[in-house]
């Protein structure tokens, strides 16, 4: 029984590794997308600006 909870916990800390890891990944990509978006609209407007 005990090598039965010691996969159950490798399991759960596999997972838990994996539910971090992706989430961390979401939020980096989601600052650069914005920042992306920003940066697009600022160059647009100084472009318009300019001419």
């Amino acid at each position: 029984m005990s090598q039965n909870n010691d996969f159950d916990g490798l399991v759960a800390h596999i997972q838990q590794t994996q539910d971090v890891l992706q989430n961390n990944a979401r939020l980096v990509i989601n600052r650069h997308v914005t920042a992306k978006a920003w940066l697009t609209g600022y160059y647009i407007v100084e472009y318009e600006q300019q001419n």
